[in-house]
């Protein structure tokens, strides 16, 4: 058997013939194939308030730029996140004079600590950031009774902006991630279960919303406009270059036909590591959690390791089977040293978290060799 990959990239099988098609059609900006994938996702997500960008990072940057210019007065700046998280997440606050304020994770979770995030919130939170790491969200039902005691407080709204990079296609009550009422933004980046090549999507909750950021991703000029309009019309909010083109479109439109497959085989491999490992007589004793829920997207499996990973990581290691912490925490970061504090559940999550493999390349065998390297990695 070849070494199995931590992550790999589907493309559809016709994916080239439809880009070739794209390509010829002389029409490759942000145009109809754009427009379709727009409608595509926002069918899929019960959510028709959908606006694609050319990143999950521009689609960050995009909407921190609209939320500053809702803040009521300057000092209203501070975004709650947890630093567990690609530096993709918090470095578009930087340019636009935003600030961090680190939550810890819950414990044995990668997810953001919502008891933590609502002793942290306070008359300068603009809005709270929760990650969706690996593909699992946070529970949505607390965080909304978070966010109406903070209305009871302060007296005006509090955003959610879920980071959904890992988690298009998962579930909160069985109904999908981008239709809770957030401003929800997912990735199609390269290895992400459907991939663009590359490219986002930022779902709103109002068309108000929606609108305006389909201004700002196009420097706050209206597309729909005739050219001769266009180039005289008056730029009231300055934008960005963010959209997507046809071609990343096209990807997309091909790799969603295979998208509920791949998922499905998400899923069900990472239900069967978990199940067969942590049912095997050493599972329970090496490893305090594997996490495994039916909303959970799993862009990778991820695993807590009682005493540290490194030999975890060298036994998966000499049998073929990559492994990763995938993100390191950002919080150290030198650009980030204004805002440093204590953060226990995560200094201790970081010492023994590992991925796993668990995507739809594994197929049966390569399922078996997961679940056979970690019954015998030491720990």
């Amino acid at each position: 058997m070849s070494r199995i990959p931590l992550f790999k990239t589907f493309m559809s099988p016709e994916a080239p013939a439809e880009v070739a098609k794209t390509m010829a059609s002389g029409y490759v900006g942000c145009g109809p194939k754009v427009e379709e994938f727009e409608k595509v996702i926002g069918d899929y997500l019960g959510n028709p308030k959908v606006v694609a960008v050319n990143s999950a990072t521009s689609g960050l940057q995009l909407v921190f730029h609209m939320l500053k210019n809702r803040a009521p007065d300057p000092s209203v700046n501070e975004i709650l996140i947890c630093p567990l998280t690609c530096s993709a997440t918090a470095l578009p606050l930087l340019p636009l004079g935003l600030k961090a304020k680190w939550v810890d994770v819950a414990e044995y979770t990668c997810l953001m600590d919502l008891d933590d995030a609502e002793r942290k919130m306070g008359p300068n939170t603009l809005a709270i950031l929760p990650v969706y790491w690996g593909g699992a969200p946070v529970e949505l039902d607390q965080l909304k009774l978070l966010t109406q005691k903070f209305e009871r407080l302060y007296g005006r709204h509090l955003y959610v902006v879920e980071d959904c990079a890992h988690a298009f296609g998962a579930e909160y009550n069985y109904k999908k991630i981008g239709s809770h009422g957030n401003i929800s933004i997912f990735s199609f980046g390269p290895i992400k279960t459907l991939s663009c090549g590359d490219g986002g999507m930022i779902a709103f909750p109002c068309q108000e919303m929606a609108d305006q950021a389909k201004l700002l991703r196009w420097y706050g000029i209206d597309r729909s406009l005739p050219a001769e309009q266009r180039c005289g019309s008056s730029i009231r909010d300055w934008g960005y270059r963010f959209t997507m083109n046809d071609i990343a479109a096209t990807i997309g439109l091909a790799n969603f036909k295979y998208f509920e497959a791949n998922l499905h085989a998400h899923k069900s491999n990472a239900s069967r590591i978990m199940h067969d490992f942590m049912n095997s007589p050493l599972g329970g004793r090496r490893y305090v959690s594997m996490i495994y829920n039916g909303y959970h997207q799993y862009s990778s499996q991820w695993i807590m390791t009682l005493y540290g990973h490194n030999d975890i990581a060298k036994t998966l290691d000499e049998a073929g089977i990559d492994t990763a912490k995938v993100h390191m925490r950002i919080d150290n970061h030198p650009c980030f040293s204004y805002a440093r504090c204590s953060l226990p559940n995560l200094d201790r999550m970081e010492r023994g978290r590992i991925c796993v493999p668990c995507g739809w390349w594994l197929g049966e065998e390569g399922v078996d060799a997961v679940v056979q390297a970690l019954i015998t990695a030491r720990c």
